[in-house]
Order: C-alpha cells, then structure tokens, then sequence
C-alpha cells in the first residue's frame, strides 16, 4: 500500500558513529564544559571556550513557547580529544528541560554503551534542579553494569556493555543535567578514527557546540553537513582546536518521504585521514592464513560437491552447506570482531558470523579453483563512499569472480538462493578486498522492482445459497521469497493444532466467518521449491441482500491510503526532494480474485483503471466472461529520487489510485433486475 513505510527509515542516520547511535535515549550529542574533580580537560589551554552551567540554567523555557515539543536542549556541548594513533576522550554535557510526563519517562532510565577492553565508560554526573538552580537530585538512582544478553535464536557473543541508568526527581519543569566520558583505550585500526555531531535534533537546542582538539600535524577529514554557521579554529601548544559553536536551532521536523542526506539537518563528520586500501592492507594483514584449507576439511569438501555436474553447480552446493548447515553464532569479541576464524575451526565447532563463514566459503571454492573476495558491507545499504571508516561497514558478503562479473553472496543468508543478496544489502557502496591489500568501491546490485512480487490469489466457486469454497494462495519471488521462506521457517515448527489456528486465521482475514484447512506449506530451505502458502476456504455466506441484488464484499484491499495524501497537502510547498522507495518501495503487488458465478448470474462491474506516474503505476481490472467473474488489482512502486516540486504530482496519483475504491459488487440471478451502482 502506498505509504506504508516498507523499510527501516534512513533519514535520522548517519550523523553518527555505531556507539553514539546505540546511546539512548539521547539523539543530539552530550559534551562536557564543566571540569570534575580529577578529570583532564581536553581544553584546559582554551580556557575561554567554557560554559557557565548557572548561565544555561537561566536559558530554561516557558513549556507554553513550545507545545508541540516534550523537551527541550538548553544545552547540546562536548569536547573530544584525538591523539594521533588514534586514542581519544569523548565527553559530552547536556542539560535539558523537561517539558512533559512522555520525556520523564523518556530520560528516567537510560543506557550509554562501550566495548570492554578497547573503550571505558564514567558517568560524571547526574543532577536534577529546577531552573532557578536548586537541586532535587545530585546523583542516579540507581546505575549498573550489565552485559548485552544473547538472543537464542540469533546468538551474538560481544565486548558491548552497559551502563545503566535510572534519574530520580524528573516532572515537567525539572531540568536534567549529565555528564559522561568516552576514552578510546586501543582503536581496532591503530591511528583510525570516525564520529560525528548532529547539530540539529528532534528537539530545539538553544545552546549547540561541539569542541575538538587534536595534534597540529593530525591530517583529517572533516565534512560538515548543511551549517548555517562557520567553525572556529585555534592553535595552542602544538594542538589544534577546532569549535563549531551555534545557538537556537530549530527541532528537525522531517518531511514525508524526504531523502537522506537532505539540505535540513546540521552536522558534521570527522574522521582519521585514511583512505579505502589502507582498510583493506590492514585486513589483510589480519586473514593472512585465514583462507587455507586442512586436510579433513578437503575431504569434506569432495563429499559436498559429489553430486555437482558443473563448476557452478559445485560452487552452488558449498554456498547451500556453509548457509545452511554452519549455524550462524557471531563470536564479536576482542580483534575477533574482525578477524575471522580460521576454516577448520568453523567447520569443527559447525559455527561462525558472517566472517567465519565467509572466510571458510572462500576457502573452499578456492579449492575449486574458483575467484573468492570478502566484501565489507552495511547490512542497511547505508555506507557512506565519502567518509573512508571502518565504521561504515558492520557485516561482511563475498564476491565471487566469474565470466560475467561479480556474484554477491551472503553467507548467513540461509534462505536466499545463490547469486541473489538480501533485499536490505541490495544499492549500497561496499568494499571489495583484493589479495595484496588493493580494494574496489562496488555498489550490491538492486533487483528490478518488478522482481520483487508477490501474488495473491483467491479462486472458488459461489453457489446459489451464497457459499464461497475455494483456495486462496500467497507466492513470492525477489524480496518477499525472502520474507516468505522466513515466516516459513517458524511456521514449519508449529504443530498440527497450531496450523489448523493459522489456517482459521488467514481464511478468517479473506472472508469473515470463514474456515481455513489443508494449509499447505513448503521447506524454505529448498531452491528447488516455489515460495508459496496455500490453503483451502470455505466461508457459509458471502453474499447479502440488498433489494433485488446480492452483493458480494471484495476479498481484496484497497492499495491507497488518501490520508497520506492529506499529510503530503499539508507540508507544501515542499522543502525536501522525495525518496521514491519510501514513497511507495520498489516492489509489486497483485492481488486476483477469480470466482465461479452460478449460472445465468451477472455482476454490476464497475469500470477497469490504469494510472502512471513516476513514482509508480496502479491498475485495477473488472471483468465477466461467462460465468467467471475475474478481479485484478496491481500496483508497482519505482526506485529514484524527484525534486520537491514534484510532490504535488505524488499527491495527484495517490489520489488517483484511491479512486479506485470499489469494495462491493452487485450481483442479480437469472431474470431478477439488479440495483445500479
């Protein structure tokens, strides 16, 4: 349906590394002005840069000035301070006014993480004072140290903790004052670096600045993103400080299907001077050895390949053996976060992450004689080709070579066929890590569209008493097989009472009242295999009287929602380009109801439609011929990006398409007039 949000949304992504993004619930940055007790300040030769806490105190709102808002920043500060191998200390200072009970319970518990071993954590301080200064609290509640716990169904083992706190004291009015430090002990890539600032926020900051310090010989990449202000920049013994300092910035409020990145939100990227082949020297240097096969493990691999007939179909069974038969249990611990395991201690322990298991795959269609590469990834297509970081990539795919080009494959993937990646990967830039350390900037390829479809089928047969028997079916091809064969494989676990419920379910969904049985399921772990579930109906009445008509209610959605229309109306004229996917996501829909009229009945069929436009097409077929009445309702979604002024055109086809907002058709007996429509 248009505007169903189809996709993880990208817009509030990107001003951040992954550690600053895992912060909750805090979005905009926390730095610290305020020196404590026994703690260095990254400043302390630029003493004019600090804050006088009592002054951004009196900063404190009257709630009536922002009643769309339930906080707001008066304070939005920090100081990060760089060395050259990369060792560096984050603090950030926030001091916001709560404005509703929504953010006390927002900001009265919250978590702030860090890796063991490689980082440290301190909490500075938490206070809660009214805005004339007085102190309720001065302290947590309560704050702990914890262990991310380890889902059973997709076990990841990691150095992420976190610190948990709970604030006491907070009620609208209140202001909420905080403080913690980050330090990087031993970065993963010695002398890399990678963070960013979000000037704007989801809240109005009426005090913004973000204050860092590093070597004067320290080359950087610096990328500030739609600011309104200028930086400041100083130099003070052998160091040099950069400040980018603003006040009374304006919350973010995003535009429907807005692009990302857009010309709306402030913010800024740095990171080490390091470009894509120093990542890839440097992770070649960790899998040197990482490929080499042992003996039993060889031996193996002829067991694997025994039935093939051809080079690909030998590379097609070791891509179904590692997916599917090698458990996925991501092992992130220490330089293990990077390094993958060698091959015979996967395919000992029968268990790897996507490294793991990348490397054994490599290893063994190398064996092959076949051209393998580790292809770093984000399993969101969200990299950023501009800002070389380590922390643009949090997974990791293999690239075979062949005649033709590349073949992607995603090794954890267990329920996508080779030579198709997961719908999420599909557009995003990636790293190709070549031997001898030389990388390619790739982009995954995207599936057309129209090959990501799904049909619904419902065909039966209507009898005089107006009882519908039938068969309804659901099939998908391109990113809903992937969604398919997923829900399959929890359903292929339920017992049998428990599939006769979803078969109940599911008919129940199609006709009210209906009954559901012979549910018919696949094993989604079978290429071999159509994506499909079907089931046969049943429903005792789907007609009802009206006069001297009958009228049958379509088993079938309407495919668009006119409020989102209205939402689009209301935010012209349009600051921000579109997004297509988001509009409408690059995927079709079909939906066919066949029905086996008595005979001599007639239906009252409104008139078929068709509209096109670049943001997609919709059509919608009635027809009768003989005694079948045949319903086709498809909608296709496009990729792309439109400038602003085209909204007003996305506006017109939504609307076009919800014209089409047939739900009841008339039907007469034999020699019996029916009502017009």
């Amino acid at each position: 349906m248009i505007g169903i949000a189809w996709r993880e949304n990208r817009r509030d992504v990107g001003l951040r590394t992954l550690v600053m993004a895992l912060l909750l619930p805090v979005s905009g940055g926390l730095m610290i002005t305020v020196p404590v007790a026994g703690q260095e300040s990254a400043l302390s030769s630029v003493k004019h840069l600090r804050v006088d806490t009592d002054t951004i105190y009196s900063l404190a709102v009257d709630p009536l000035d922002y009643p769309d808002q339930s906080y707001v920043y008066l304070l939005d500060d920090g100081a990060v301070k760089i060395e050259a191998d990369g060792r560096g200390r984050e603090t950030y200072h926030q001091v916001i006014q709560i404005l509703t009970q929504e953010a006390v319970e927002l900001f009265g518990e919250w978590s702030l993480p860090w890796v063991e071993g490689s980082e440290s954590i301190k909490l500075n301080w938490v206070r809660v004072v009214t805005p004339g200064g007085e102190v309720i609290s001065d302290g947590p509640l309560h704050q702990q140290e914890s262990t991310l716990p380890t889902s059973q169904l997709v076990p990841v083992y990691t150095d992420l903790k976190m610190l948990s706190v709970s604030v006491a004291g907070l009620a609208p009015g209140v202001l909420l004052d905080f403080s913690h430090t980050r330090t990087t002990l031993y970065p993963a890539m010695p002398g890399a670096f990678s963070s960013g600032w979000s000037v704007t926020t989801e809240a109005p900051v009426l005090r913004s600045r973000l204050v860092l310090d590093v070597p004067v010989a320290l080359r950087m990449h610096i990328r500030e993103l739609n600011l309104d202000f200028e930086r400041e920049q100083y130099d003070h013994d052998g160091r040099t400080t950069y400040v980018w300092a603003t006040s009374d910035v304006e919350a973010f409020d995003p535009e429907l299907f807005a692009t990302w990145p857009d010309d709306g939100q402030m913010g800024v990227f740095y990171s080490s001077a390091i470009d894509w082949d120093e990542i890839g020297s440097w992770y070649t240097e960790l899998t040197r050895g990482r490929y080499e096969v042992s003996p039993d493990l060889e031996a193996k691999l002829g067991e694997i390949v025994a039935g093939a007939r051809t080079l690909k179909d030998s590379v097609r069974a070791v891509h179904r053996w590692v997916t599917q038969e090698i458990r996925y249990v991501s092992l992130s611990l220490g330089m293990g976060a990077y390094q993958p395991r060698r091959p015979e201690e996967v395919f000992e322990s029968k268990a790897g992450d996507c490294k793991d298991k990348a490397a054994l795959f490599i290893g063994l269609v190398q064996k092959l004689g076949v051209d393998a590469y580790p292809v770093l990834v984000n399993q969101l297509a969200m990299a950023d080709s501009l800002v070389p970081s380590l922390s643009e990539f949090d997974h990791m795919i293999v690239a075979v070579e062949g005649a033709e080009g590349y073949t992607y494959t995603d090794l954890t993937a267990d329920l996508v066929t080779y030579g198709a990646v997961p719908f999420t990967l599909q557009g995003g830039f990636a790293l190709l890590l070549r031997p001898g350390g030389r990388t390619e900037q790739v982009r995954i390829p995207q599936v057309p569209p129209q090959n990501n479809r799904v049909v619904y089928s419902i065909v039966g047969e209507l009898s005089e008493e107006g009882a519908f028997t039938g068969n309804y079916r659901q099939t998908g091809m391109g990113a809903f097989e992937e969604m398919l064969r997923s829900m399959m494989t929890e359903a292929t676990q339920l017992s049998g009472r428990q599939r006769n419920q979803v078969a109940r379910a599911i008919a129940g969904e199609v006709f009210p009242g209906a009954s559901g049985d012979s549910l018919r399921m696949f094993d989604p772990h079978d290429f071999g295999v159509e994506a499909q579930l079907a089931l046969s109906i049943s429903a005792p009445k789907v007609l009802s009287r009206l006069g001297e008509s009958y009228i049958l209610t379509l088993p079938l959605p309407l495919m668009s929602d006119p409020a989102v229309a209205q939402e689009l109306e209301q935010q012209l004229p349009r600051r921000y380009p579109i997004d297509v996917e988001e509009a409408t996501g690059p995927l079709e829909t079909s939906w066919i109801f066949e029905l086996s009229l008595p005979e001599g009945w007639q239906a009252d069929l409104p008139a078929g439609m068709e509209v096109a436009s670049r943001f997609g097409t919709y059509s919608a077929q009635y027809s009768q011929e003989g005694s079948n009445l045949r319903v086709v309702r498809k909608i296709l979604g496009l990729r792309g990006k439109e400038p602003a002024e085209s909204a007003e055109e996305l506006i017109a086809w939504i609307r076009a398409v919800a014209e089409d907002d047939v739900q009841y058709i008339a039907l007469s007996r034999p020699g019996e007039e029916y009502v017009k429509r």
